[in-house]
């Protein structure tokens, strides 16, 4: 993972508890003030392959309105720590929480979290704007709302010109800031990316 970012926020983050830890592979769960300025928190995150550690012991704390980057050479990973962290993997050992609440719980995380994976792929039939839209529909937006953010969101990567096109007409750097627009639909608290910029232009990277 090149960059994740966590977006500011005033919100009072949960009490902890909710945290995600595997039944009977639960690490220490942080607890107290602590957790309210946190947007991301591992606790001795493991993650297995089989018998390979693919991630082990990782402990760090990323603060609310902050930058971090996660950054080394392939195989150290960055994708499979990313991918916990957005919920799509679980971790085999340790405690992991976003804004105080598991990655799993989409209810509490709906519109608070965007995500940008390595290898995300467009839906080629759909226009642009509709595309963006739909997601918005999908966090709880309104329609007019959801129009709104999705025009928002696409003048954001200089993109106001593809609101018509299929996605599948799309170049590759085209797609890719789209899929930047769509992880920033509707301003979500953090906001996490895998190599966002493979595939830019330098001067839109």
């Amino acid at each position: 993972m090149q960059d994740g970012m966590a977006a500011e926020s005033t919100d009072k983050a949960p009490d902890s508890s909710s945290a995600y830890a595997p039944p009977g592979k639960a690490g220490p769960v942080s607890t107290g003030p602590a957790s309210t300025d946190s947007a991301i928190r591992l606790n001795g995150v493991r993650k297995l392959f089989g018998a390979k550690a693919a991630v082990d012991d990782v402990t760090f704390r990323i603060p609310r309105g902050s930058v971090f980057g996660l950054i080394g050479p392939n195989g150290a990973g960055k994708t499979t720590t990313f991918s916990m962290m957005a919920g799509f993997l679980e971790p085999t050992e340790g405690s992991l929480e976003v804004l105080g609440y598991s990655p799993h719980n989409v209810d509490e995380l709906r519109g608070r979290l965007g995500v940008l994976p390595q290898d995300a792929v467009l839906p080629a039939a759909d226009r642009v704007g509709d595309f963006l839209v739909y997601l918005g529909r999908l966090q709880g937006m309104s329609k007019d709302r959801a129009l709104e953010e999705a025009r928002k969101a696409l003048a954001e990567v200089e993109g106001r010109d593809w609101w018509f096109l299929k996605c599948g007409a799309l170049s590759h750097g085209m797609a890719k800031r789209v899929q930047l627009a769509q992880a920033m639909l509707g301003d979500p608290e953090v906001v996490l990316l895998d190599e966002p910029t493979a595939g830019l232009d330098p001067r839109v990277a």
